[in-house]
């Protein structure tokens, strides 16, 4: 039997005449809160979203505003509830983890990620060691989060902060090796000179978080994440210092590292590593003259320190069993006729294999020096 609906029905449904119009509401554009900063944390069994516009004018504080609901979904239909303004995610650029969330599970988060259409997957990720994302975005207090967590991005293409991670790039690692690393952030108490502009805290980079199936499992130290650094090629400018025999310490930059990795094989099985670096530096100051012999005990002391954060950034991720440094699919492109047989004897050789680490260091003058 068919069934005919006047239209004039669907006019008034339309028009918003007698209940809820089916269009949307219309806001003018100035009443929309254009989110830069999205926060994401555990609370009570559920999830709690808090969000920050960053600064909107010179005038203006920034806006934040936090809920809490069941599910990611929920708790940012709750935010669009809060305020009197209509809160749009497309600007997102900075995705900020609790602590507590990132070891409970980032599953839902990545769905959550894939299926919001307004979220990019350009959005560069932190988590928060010792701390909720909430704390972080509150940090920023009337300028908001946003600027500063794009700054500590563009810091680490100079050695100043730890390397940037973006949504896609983790949720890519994690599908196809289940572990990775995402860039951390302490929230240090308010001094002088911290850039927080008088406000509670500031987030300061802090190493790297080692992610295995989608959960948090530890934090690196400073030594371990330059290792971490080194093994991705990723030491422009960084700063170390090295003592010679007498006491006197000398200031070094990083120029620039090359890392190979090779798969060991005997008799037919994957038996060990071999980690191979080149790491060029140059001297930037030095309390006295240099002579030949103190070039080579500075060779050999950068090539010492060198290997050892390697080491540690090695020994880390096989005491947990994440290969968060993408070291199978590298033994696999540096032996393609091994592929198969890397591919099946990884998960059962990981933690057992021999890995040694071979470091050649290059040490050049500054100009005049």
């Amino acid at each position: 039997m068919r069934r005919v609906i006047p239209c004039v029905l669907l006019v008034g449904m339309l028009s918003g005449c007698g209940g809820r119009s089916l269009l949307p509401y219309a806001r003018e554009m100035g009443d929309s809160a254009l989110v830069r900063v999205v926060g994401v944390d555990t609370a009570d069994g559920g999830t709690e979203l808090t969000v920050s516009t960053g600064s909107r004018q010179a005038s203006e504080s920034a806006l934040v505003l936090s809920a809490r609901g069941e599910t990611l979904p929920e708790a940012a239909l709750a935010v669009q509830s809060l305020g009197d303004s209509y809160v749009y995610y497309g600007y997102a650029d900075q995705l900020v983890i609790g602590e507590e969330q990132a070891m409970t599970g980032l599953e839902g988060l990545m769905d959550w990620l894939a299926r919001e259409s307004q979220l990019g997957l350009g959005m560069q990720l932190w988590v928060v060691r010792e701390g909720t994302a909430a704390q972080a975005v509150w940090a920023g207090g009337t300028r908001g989060t946003a600027e500063r967590l794009s700054q500590l991005n563009t810091d680490s293409e100079v050695g100043a902060a730890s390397m940037g991670c973006t949504a896609a790039q983790m949720m890519s690692v994690l599908a196809r090796e289940g572990s990775t690393y995402l860039p951390a952030v302490v929230i240090a108490q308010k001094r002088e000179g911290d850039g927080g502009e008088g406000q509670a805290g500031t987030p300061l980079p802090s190493g790297y978080g080692v992610i295995r199936k989608g959960k948090l499992v530890c934090w690196t130290d400073d030594d371990t994440a330059r290792g971490v650094e080194l093994m991705e090629e990723q030491v422009f400018g960084h700063a170390i210092h090295l003592k010679l025999d007498d006491g006197a310490v000398v200031g070094v930059r990083l120029e620039g590292a090359r890392t190979r990795v090779e798969p060991v094989f005997r008799e037919g099985a994957l038996s060990g590593l071999d980690v191979r670096c080149d790491v060029t530096a140059r001297i930037v100051q030095t309390q006295r003259r240099l002579e030949g012999e103190d070039m080579e005990r500075l060779q050999n002391g950068l090539e010492q320190m060198v290997g050892e954060r390697m080491v540690r950034a090695l020994e880390l991720g096989q005491y947990w069993d994440a290969d968060y440094l993408d070291l199978k699919r590298r033994t696999q492109l540096a032996r393609p006729d091994k592929k198969a047989e890397i591919g099946a004897q990884w998960e059962s050789a990981y933690r057992a294999l021999t890995v040694r680490v071979d470091v050649r260091g290059t040490m050049e003058r500054s100009f005049g020096m």
